[in-house]
């Protein structure tokens, strides 16, 4: 889990990468996104301003239906792999999302001293990464090849130092 901008031993971690499997599928479906926030530091498991981060009851990722028919959400499980697909009407819109990386954040170097290890010796506690702005849209074409593009947000994250520990 992410706690103050850095990762953590934790319970919930996971259920993040549902919700943002899932904001992705909503995304690409056109449903109207209600509420959804970045993480404060970018995930591995989708592309930075695609994710949408849950910390429940306080943070959490909602969508609607806001076309005129129902729509079926089907989830399936594989070691590794999520996949969820939204079943509607169809339609002829076709939908991707496009993102511009407007800057990059280094991350630095921390070091812990940590007279448990022997004098020297160097254990990375944590890798680091670099955080970055980013602008994201989504971009719908109908089907005689109009095409609108809705800016979806300008997220920032923070850099994740890296952390090391040092034997003294």
């Amino acid at each position: 889990v992410i706690v103050d901008g850095k990762y953590v031993q934790g319970t919930g971690g996971g259920i993040c990468q549902v919700s943002s499997t899932l904001y992705n599928a909503v995304l690409l479906s056109n449903l109207e996104i209600v509420e959804r926030l970045p993480h404060a530091v970018a995930v591995s498991y989708v592309p930075a301003g695609q994710d949408a981060t849950v910390n429940y009851p306080n943070i959490d990722f909602k969508f609607k239906n806001n076309t005129a028919g129902l729509v079926y959400i089907r989830t399936a499980v594989q070691p590794g792999i999520l996949t969820i697909r939204i079943f509607g009407k169809k339609t002829d819109n076709t939908v991707r999302i496009e993102r511009q990386i407007e800057k990059t954040i280094p991350y630095k170097t921390e070091r812990r001293y940590d007279p448990q290890l022997p004098k020297g010796r160097v254990v990375r506690e944590q890798s680091g990464s670099k955080g970055v702005i980013v602008n994201t849209w989504q971009i719908i074409r109908d089907g005689k090849g109009q095409e609108t593009k809705k800016f979806l947000g300008r997220d920032r994250y923070a850099p994740a130092n890296r952390i090391l520990r040092v034997g003294t």
